[in-house]
């Protein structure tokens, strides 16, 4: 079964170009960077991190994955 994401490649952009290169953010400032509803920033938070673009660090930040 492929991965199946719940948000629109659309969204997940407008998340990720919402995320800093340094440094992270929490949910609430990336749904309100992105100009989206906080529900919809945590699905596609969720699914940029089923993709292995964001993480999540033990203080609730998000973060993009560094380049390799």
């Amino acid at each position: 079964m492929p991965n199946q994401c719940r948000t629109p490649d659309l969204i997940q952009g407008k998340v990720l170009a919402a995320l800093p290169w340094e440094g992270g953010c929490k949910t609430e400032a990336v749904a309100r960077y992105a100009g989206l509803d906080e529900d919809i920033a945590r699905r596609a938070l969720e699914d940029l991190i089923k993709r292995r673009m964001v993480m999540i660090d033990d203080r609730n930040y998000w973060r993009k994955k560094p380049l390799d």
